[in-house]
């Protein structure tokens, strides 16, 4: 009997694996979510149900999205609201935490939903080993946790690069479209359309017609009702902010503790920068219609480019490239470039965000927003996030560091600059070292790689 169970696991490994992580996603829902952007959400949330959706762009505090994501957390947030008001009012439950732990639960779900579709079109396309790398992948988890939208425009993002595979260029552009109408980020693919359609003007122009329907639809009612407040949160919001996060740009900020003498400069010199190293990555890569494999490493290639060369790279930031970049690495099993991704997430998702929260937390010190550049209660921030038990074993966990390890934390904390700048620093060569081995070059790691490995048999031979 035990080997007959065994040969059942054996053989159904990965389903139960994927299984495994839908079931960690639901039963994790309700632990925590990133209150900073949290309250801003909710903002949204009270002006539709208070006021008028359109009044989003002209009525919050913030609002620096595309239209497309206060959209579906409004949606989601009244039908979860209604939802659990109504079982509350029929099981006559008079919990709070109820209330609280089934709002998070119902909210996360086009995150769980996105999140399992692209871990699901990743398994059936290419099989176990990526996607793996999606569905228990650190950012992946990490941004689930702090509740941002960035998977399910990934997911749009995966739909288009295999619709665009397949040359359904109509589907494809319907796709990053909507991933658009969420973030910025599929534009950037738009010039690599072009370098494949070139020669098929036709196809070209009904891509671009597909691509701004949904952008357009979705955008233009919020354009009409307030046009100049619209452009001045989602654009120039954008444009004016500093350096942030895990940004190159940031490393002269961190190092001189936010004084920095040219910090205006930092603000736009990064775009001629971007612009110089896209145009020459976009001039190397060799991309075939209908190739999988050479169009899937440009995407990797285009992204990367976009992440590492610009003013803001927050930590989830990474996710963006993550199914494409896990595509090319898949393809070569030996390919040391796996460790480097490795290393390049968990120092961008969880070592610069422990440097930059938890010390200060333990400490009860403000942190510096880089956002809006203003000081918040690290602590505060962090125990908001969290409700019910796991916000009292945070609160643990605190009081702890900060009886028996308050020296370490500060001394984590008063040298910030230095371990952030040399972190970020890190990561970014990491993810550089990366996108090298996507753009076309003679000398790759692999090429190191397997140069190294015949000078070792010649060696071991002699």
């Amino acid at each position: 009997m035990p080997i007959i169970i065994l040969e059942f696991l054996r053989k159904r490994k990965e389903g139960l694996f994927f299984a495994l992580a839908i079931v960690l996603l639901i039963t994790t829902s309700w632990i925590a979510w990133n209150y900073y952007d949290i309250k801003v959400f909710m903002e949204w949330a009270k002006i539709a149900e208070n006021k008028n959706i359109l009044r989003i762009y002209s009525d919050a505090r913030k609002a620096g999205y595309m239209p497309l994501v206060p959209i579906v957390f409004i949606l989601t947030y009244m039908i979860s609201n209604a939802l659990i008001t109504f079982l509350i009012n029929l099981a006559n439950i008079a919990s709070s935490t109820f209330y609280i732990d089934s709002m998070r639960l119902l909210m996360r779900i086009p995150l769980t939903f996105s999140i399992v579709l692209t871990g699901y079109i990743l398994y059936r396309n290419e099989g176990w080993k990526v996607a793996k790398w999606w569905i228990f992948g650190i950012p992946v988890w990490i941004v689930y946790l702090a509740y941002q939208f960035d998977p399910l425009m990934v997911l749009f993002m995966v739909l288009g690069a295999y619709s665009f595979v397949k040359k359904k260029y109509e589907r494809a552009g319907l796709f990053w479209g909507l991933g658009t109408a969420l973030k910025f980020v599929p534009v950037i693919l738009i010039p690599l359309v072009f370098k494949v359609l070139k020669g098929n003007r036709n196809q070209l122009m009904r891509f671009l017609l597909f691509f701004m329907l949904p952008v357009i639809t979705i955008s233009l009612p919020f354009l009409l009702y307030s046009p100049v407040l619209m452009i001045k949160k989602v654009f120039e919001f954008h444009a004016s902010r500093y350096p942030q996060m895990l940004s190159i740009f940031n490393v002269p900020m961190l190092i001189s503790n936010y004084k920095f003498e040219y910090a205006n400069m930092l603000s736009w010199v990064w775009i001629p920068l971007f612009v110089l190293v896209y145009s020459y990555v976009l001039f190397k890569v060799k991309i075939k219609e209908g190739d999988k494999d050479s169009i899937f490493k440009a995407i990797g290639a285009l992204i990367l480019v976009f992440i590492v060369f610009n003013k803001v790279q927050n930590p989830q930031y990474i996710l963006w490239a993550y199914p494409f970049i896990t595509y090319v690495l898949s393809r070569n099993s030996k390919n040391i470039l796996k460790y480097i991704l490795l290393l390049a997430t968990l120092t961008g998702s969880l070592i610069y965000p422990l440097l930059y929260y938890f010390p200060p937390a333990v400490l009860n010190e403000n942190i510096i927003i880089e956002e809006d550049m203003h000081p918040y209660s690290a602590r505060n921030l962090l125990l908001m996030s969290f409700e019910g038990s796991a916000k009292f074993v945070v609160r643990n966990i605190l009081a702890f560091f900060e009886t028996y390890f308050y020296g370490i934390m500060e001394f984590f904390y008063i040298n910030f600059n230095v371990f952030g700048a040399l972190t970020v620093a890190l990561h970014n060569a990491l993810l550089i070292i990366i996108l090298y081995n996507l753009t076309p070059h003679k000398y790759g790691l692999a090429y190191l790689e397997k140069s190294l490995l015949v000078k070792i048999k010649k060696r071991i031979r002699t």
